[in-house]
């Protein structure tokens, strides 16, 4: 099973609010797991969004997708928000949240060398979300 963990990236001056949210797979960065070579991606991480547990959990509103149930998990690193989206499907599938069909969503091609699948056990999953809310709301 692979090991989450989402915290905050800071943008602008010291002492501004936390406004992406970062995702770290088994300790790497996740654009590095997504291509483990780091040559191909220039990408950041995505904005908070308002329901973080209802979107990493794959329960959103309709407005936050793009394609059918693709997530964006990553953005362009330009900096503008649904620039260049990688996204990926989230489910759940007993004690486990799956993400699967990683793809590059402006052009709608799979991504090249990324895993077939990411799964988490969901206690783990679900305590880094949690983890997450908690340090984020002392921003």
């Amino acid at each position: 099973m692979n090991k989450i963990i989402f915290f905050s990236e800071f943008s602008g001056e010291p002492g501004m609010e936390a406004d992406r949210v970062a995702i770290e797979i088994d300790g790497k960065p996740i654009y590095e797991v997504l291509d483990p070579e780091s040559t191909k991606l220039n990408y950041s991480y995505i904005e908070i969004p308002h329901d973080l547990e209802a979107y990493f959990m794959g329960d959103y509103f309709p407005d936050w997708t793009l394609h059918g149930n693709i997530l964006v998990v990553l953005d362009c690193a330009c900096g503008y928000t649904g620039c260049r989206p990688i996204g990926c499907s989230i489910s759940l599938s007993g004690d486990s949240v799956i993400w699967s069909n990683f793809m590059n969503l402006q052009t709608e091609d799979c991504l090249e060398g990324a895993p077939s699948k990411l799964e988490f056990t969901f206690g783990q999953y679900k305590q880094a979300i949690d983890d997450f809310e908690v340090s984020h709301k002392r921003f």
